[in-house]
């Protein structure tokens, strides 16, 4: 990041855990803003929770369905030594995609481009509602 010329802005939600006084200073220091999302709001701005891990729980979910239809008919439970299997299969089935998905999330955030739109258009219009009718 050093190298890079010019301002730099890091972007994160409020968990406390990702921010301390050392790493403000740090930014500050490096010339990188530290922008906040809002609070509550990571299932519509984070770009990981809205394209990748999204699509990896439902992929877990498939692969866990079929085992238990097929091979785990009779487990009552994942065993260890066939998790690191279904995880591979996991991972092979997510990988062809997840540099475009990790893109996608981006712009469906509007973090790049920046747009705000992208982010207003998936809340619900709860407002313009009348509940008397």
């Amino acid at each position: 990041m050093r190298r890079l010329p010019g301002k730099k802005i890091l972007i994160g939600d409020n968990l406390s855990s990702h921010l301390s006084v050392e790493s403000i200073k740090l930014c500050q220091e490096e010339n990188i803003s530290f922008v906040f999302l809002p609070s509550n709001s990571t299932h519509l701005t984070q770009p990981l929770d809205i394209a990748f891990f999204r699509p990896l729980k439902i992929g877990w979910r498939q692969i866990l369905l079929k085992w238990k239809k097929g091979p785990g008919m009779k487990e009552p439970s994942l065993p260890k030594s066939v998790f690191p299997r279904l995880l591979a299969t996991l991972l092979n089935k997510i990988e062809a995609n997840a540099a475009d998905n990790i893109k996608s999330g981006f712009k469906k955030a509007g973090l790049i481009p920046l747009d705000r739109s992208q982010v207003l258009k998936c809340i619900p219009d709860d407002f313009n509602e009348n509940p008397d009718k």
